[in-house]
């Protein structure tokens, strides 16, 4: 036996395998086709509305989406693209994180990219792109600190990353791509803040700054969003459907100011007006009656082309679901 080995020696441990990486795009897989296909079985058609509901659906207590949302893609590109980038960082990120942080950074930042795109344009986003965007802003704040992260938050991948969110911006308000842009661009800033905070080798205090004002965006997306044209529609649904029409016509008015629908505010506007008149009338108050009927006439010549194809007129409001964004 030889005399000269040392069994004091370690031998190096292997890196983990990325079990938590790979077992969420499994599930990115299952829920967006579970989504994309509700009429195969009635539990695909509940996963899918669970997994990813409307803004409407949030505001009106559906919290959960800020962090199932990331399971959902818009289409096979989508999600392809989206699961390449996030298994080469994922994968790098378990190599040096314990399984609950990596998964605890990865629920924080799709809910903190959920709701700050929310926030700002009233419309959930889906997909993990937000969060594959914190991920790489992570890795770049903590590369001196990981030699494993290195190969990947280079500054070539950092400008690829960059460049890609402004295509994305440009594509989206020239109309041929629709994308999540504020997710994108609060994700990265989350990661970085969570990075300099928590993983760079000389912590920056004035980072506190943004990852405050992320979080803070992120939840109220959740409760209040007055500046937003969706949120204060929603706000005057809820009122109609209360069949406190007053409130109801003052919500709209707030979400035409805000750049809202034309169409849809003036509308429930008019229909609001109708029950107005209608309340009135039984209340033999027929001054505001009068009033009531001169205000469904102005809002009637105010409120522009129908957009959609066949016109209904519904009892209630007419509750506009705008469409999701990757």
């Amino acid at each position: 036996m030889p005399t000269d080995w040392d069994f004091s020696t370690k031998l190096r441990a292997e890196p983990p395998k990325p079990i938590v990486t790979y077992g969420l795009c499994v599930l990115c897989a299952f829920l967006t086709f579970a989504y994309h296909s509700p009429g195969l079985s009635p539990v695909l058609a509940r996963l899918g509305m669970i997994a990813a509901p409307g803004a409407a659906q949030i505001w009106d207590g559906a919290y959960w989406a800020l962090l199932t949302t990331f399971f959902v893609h818009g289409d096979i590109m989508h999600i392809l693209f989206n699961m390449m980038i996030f298994i080469q960082l994922g994968r790098a990120m378990e190599a040096v994180l314990a399984p609950w942080a990596f998964i605890l950074f990865l629920a924080a930042a799709a809910a903190v990219s959920c709701g700050c795109e929310l926030a700002v344009t009233g419309i959930q986003g889906v997909g993990a792109s937000g969060a594959v965007y914190a991920m790489f802003g992570l890795m770049w704040m903590g590369r001196d600190r990981y030699r494993e992260w290195r190969g990947l938050a280079t500054e070539r991948n950092m400008q690829m990353f960059l460049v890609w969110g402004v295509i994305c911006i440009v594509g989206t308000l020239a109309g041929f791509m629709h994308i999540a842009n504020v997710a994108h661009f609060s994700g990265l800033l989350f990661g970085f803040a969570v990075g300099a905070l928590f993983l760079a080798p000389t912590r920056k205090l004035i980072w506190a700054a943004p990852l405050a004002l992320t979080i803070a965006l992120a939840a109220l997306s959740l409760f209040w969003l007055p500046w937003n044209a969706e949120w204060t529609y929603h706000r005057g649904s809820k009122a109609f459907a209360a069949k406190d029409f007053h409130a109801a016509v003052s919500w709209y008015h707030r979400s035409l100011k805000l750049g809202g629908s034309r169409y849809y505010n003036w509308e429930n506007i008019k229909r609001a007006w109708v029950n107005i008149e209608d309340d009135a009338i039984r209340r033999h108050d027929y001054k505001a009656a009068e009033e009531a009927q001169r205000q469904q006439e102005s809002a009637g010549s105010l409120e522009g082309p129908d957009p959609s194809t066949q016109r209904e007129q519904p009892a209630g409001p007419t509750f506009h679901m705008p469409g999701e964004k990757k």
